[in-house]
């Protein structure tokens, strides 16, 4: 076997055993409810100010915040520019993923 065949060999190889299961998995919906949550918090506002503030119904709000639907990229842009946020802001992971804000966490501040 001439040296190419080895190295094609080779890259076959490495190309076939990447580990996946070590890869990190993202839920992008999960990092912007989180997202929301903590600047919400920061800031001293609720579900019902951000609803008003960005023209977004509460329910479908609300619907979003506990991630039960997926966020629209108009929707994100509402809530980035209520919170003095980038909507590129609020769909980045921030530090470690198990420390945002989780659902039962009490992120309503005048609730």
């Amino acid at each position: 076997m001439n040296a190419f065949c080895i190295l094609r060999a080779s890259i076959n190889h490495m190309t076939t055993t990447i580990d996946t299961q070590r890869m990190p998995t993202y839920d992008f919906d999960a990092i912007i409810s989180g997202n929301i949550r903590a600047e919400a918090a920061r800031i001293g506002i609720n579900q019902r100010e951000l609803a008003r503030r960005t023209g977004i119904n509460q329910g479908a709000l609300s619907q979003r915040w506990i991630g039960k639907r997926a966020w629209k990229p108009n929707d994100i842009a509402k809530v980035a520019a209520a919170l003095n946020k980038t909507p590129w802001e609020l769909t980045q992971p921030q530090g470690d993923l198990d420390e945002l804000p989780q659902l039962d966490s009490n992120q309503q501040p005048f609730d």
